[in-house]
């Protein structure tokens, strides 16, 4: 979805660990936020947490993608 707005640093298909936990910590890593929310993700102290504001803070991001502006010329 963020690729119709702007330039995705990481693939759709990119691979991810098999094993849940690091697994977690890769999508937290690699989710498409600012850097700031990048920041509170990655200072989680739990997988639960982790997974919480990951969840809340890309689905605040895809709610505001329609009104940011393309990256490059239509």
């Amino acid at each position: 979805m963020i690729s119709e707005y702007r330039t995705s640093q990481w693939p759709a298909d990119v691979e991810l660990s098999d094993e849940p936990v690091s697994k977690s910590w890769q999508l937290a890593g690699i989710t498409p936020l600012g850097a700031l929310d990048q920041l509170a993700v990655l200072r989680s102290s739990s997988v639960g947490e982790l997974l919480e504001r990951t969840a809340q803070l890309t689905t605040e991001a895809v709610d505001l993608l329609p009104l940011q502006l393309p990256d490059g010329p239509a």
